[in-house]
């Protein structure tokens, strides 16, 4: 019996040491004060090149928290005694995104988010950081401005709004309610190119052939047409996330105004041509207008090849011989 007495006794210092250290741990408070409210972002529209690197930051936005001057009121402690209290430093949107040091996903495919604290005690969120101090003082930690990035993810990226809310917030560990300021997303989209133009179709040689004078019979008159088509291939994406592929064609219009046609280039080793342009028209066989972007259509993994067609078209009252070259260029764009 006297044995198990024993055993008691100490069980019963035990706690009573543990219950010390609690009482000296709660030295330090929090106040109302020291809530700074949101830190918004807002990182505008961002461009991802499917070419980036899985983990790359594809865009980026640094915020300075306001009227701190770089440091920022955590807790204030009591005289007697030591204090001290730890803070949360969580992220509240999404999932961690495997083989990424803290970067969480988004709602926009192969797109995530890392929040920073920048300054004298920078951290990468989620973490937590403990403060310990002896004496009655005013505590504060070296935070002046927030990091928000976005990351590459996956290989392929969608397109769409970020959603907007609460990414992270800073608080006192265990209740959040007692809160030193939030990280907001306020704005922010996500615009990815999933078209290219196929190696074939970069650079088209378009053959009109050698013409005589007499082919042409008045301002107007065209030799016969040669077909050539821009290949296109495309990511699909999902529901949602992808985006409409556009297509614009610019060249120097001949001055002749003449729909579609293109002014003969000036250069060349030899003498060049006059009367004529060259005159591209669509699959409709509709006349393009350079300069304007045409739809092609969804972002889909089948691509696209876009038909076009190429003639000589007599412009003025004489044609003369000579060269008769011309350049368009081909753009794409996405909404």
């Amino acid at each position: 019996m006297k044995w198990l007495h024993t055993l008691l006794l100490r069980g019963l210092l035990i706690a009573a040491s543990l219950l010390c250290a609690g009482q000296a741990w709660a030295v330090c408070s929090y106040s109302s004060r020291m809530n700074l409210g949101d830190i918004v972002i807002n990182p505008g529209l961002v461009r991802v090149a499917q070419a980036a690197a899985i983990g790359a930051t594809v865009g980026s936005q640094t915020v300075t928290i306001p009227n701190t001057g770089g440091l920022i009121w955590i807790g204030q402690c009591a005289a007697n005694g030591y204090g001290g209290f730890y803070i949360a430093l969580d992220v509240n949107q999404g999932t961690a995104v495997a083989g990424l040091n803290k970067v969480y996903s988004t709602n926009i495919q192969g797109i995530g988010f890392r929040i920073s604290t920048l300054g004298s005690n920078a951290n990468t969120w989620p973490t937590g950081t403990g403060v310990f101090y002896s004496s009655a003082v005013s505590v504060y930690i070296g935070w002046s401005q927030i990091q928000f990035e976005l990351v590459k993810t996956a290989s392929i990226v969608g397109n769409g709004q970020l959603t907007p809310g609460e990414y992270g917030r800073v608080n006192v560990s265990g209740n959040p309610f007692d809160q030193y300021f939030r990280v907001v997303v306020a704005g922010g989209s996500i615009l990815t190119p999933t078209c290219s133009v196929d190696a074939g179709s970069q650079n088209i040689t378009v053959p009109l052939g050698s013409v005589y004078r007499n082919a042409f019979g008045g301002v107007g008159s065209t030799t016969a047409p040669s077909a050539f088509s821009i290949r296109l291939n495309c990511n699909s994406l999902p529901a949602g996330q992808g985006n409409t592929v556009m297509m614009t064609m610019d060249a120097t219009a001949d001055p002749s105004g003449q729909p579609g046609t293109l002014r003969l280039a000036t250069a060349g080793p030899g003498p060049i041509a006059g009367g004529v342009g060259i005159q591209v028209r669509n699959a409709l066989n509709n006349p393009v207008v350079f300069g304007q972007a045409v739809d092609v259509g969804p972002s889909q993994s089948t691509g696209y090849v876009v038909s076009f067609t190429a003639r000589y078209i007599q412009t003025t009252g004489t044609v003369t011989a000579g060269q008769a070259n011309g350049l368009a260029t081909v753009t794409l764009t996405y909404k």
